[in-house]
């Protein structure tokens, strides 16, 4: 499955560097492991996005409600694509 998301011009840049190798999300979709998240930049200080994205795919999962992770989120392990 392929989710279109929004990504914070800090976090996309360290995703395209190769910094970042997480995502923290609210889990308010059906992710799992083997989806591509497509990640758009945009900048919520002038609410536009920039035209820049890259395709990411969802290595592992940790769901919350546990290791104190709240319950409503999900970190996923991301890899680019």
């Amino acid at each position: 499955m392929r989710h279109v998301l929004k990504c914070w011009p800090e976090q996309f840049q360290d995703i395209v560097d190769r910094r970042k190798r997480f995502e923290l999300r609210l889990c308010d979709r059906t992710y799992a492991v083997g989806d591509v998240l497509e990640l758009r930049e945009f900048k919520p200080d002038s609410a536009f996005y920039t035209g820049r994205q890259i395709d990411v795919q969802v290595l592992h999962m940790m769901v919350g409600g546990k290791f104190g992770l709240a319950r409503q989120f999900v970190v996923m392990s991301i890899c680019p694509v």
